[in-house]
């Protein structure tokens, strides 16, 4: 059995954050089940380090690990349902975006790839400049707007109501 290398300090941290980190790591997963274990293995992740860590820069480096495990889950599997029926919503009234109401814009975003669907979240969930973005995953802040770019023209393109050509005669 192997000693567990955080103190209490780092289970209050973990109690405080852990509810919002849920919500973060659903938003680029879409799905509760995956969440859930993202969350868990960044947890333990992290826990490995917080005695290193500065308190000031704890949430940004957990949720980095939560990001990246996202990423990874993501990247392994493709398919994910837009199903918003699991999601907690009595954690923080008012804290989740608008847009979650919608499920077919939800489902728009889980047809983003994973990158991009993680820059958007980070940027419109947790409204992180384009430099922590940036340091969230691991590329440029250029990049960053390139993502976004991308990804907010799929999804106007994706949530667009198409107007059927009119005869001309």
């Amino acid at each position: 059995m192997v000693a567990w290398p955080a103190d209490d300090s780092y289970e209050g941290f973990i109690a405080a954050h852990e509810r919002s980190l849920l919500r973060f790591a659903y938003l680029i997963t879409g799905e509760q089940a995956d969440a859930e274990d993202v969350v868990q293995d960044a947890i333990i992740k992290v826990a490995r380090h917080w005695h290193r860590l500065r308190p000031e820069g704890a949430l940004a480096y957990l949720r980095k690990a939560v990001t990246n495990e996202a990423l990874q889950r993501s990247r392994r599997a493709r398919e994910v349902p837009a199903d918003l029926s699991t999601l907690d919503r009595e954690a923080s009234p008012g804290a989740l975006l608008r847009f979650e109401e919608d499920q077919a814009f939800f489902g728009h975003l889980q047809q983003l790839p994973a990158k991009q669907r993680a820059t958007v979240v980070l940027r419109y969930y947790l409204d992180l400049p384009d430099a922590d973005i940036a340091t969230q995953l691991s590329c440029s802040p250029q990049t960053v707007r390139s993502q976004i770019h991308r990804a907010l023209d799929h999804l106007r393109n994706s949530t667009s109501t198409r107007m059927e050509p009119r005869d001309e005669a």
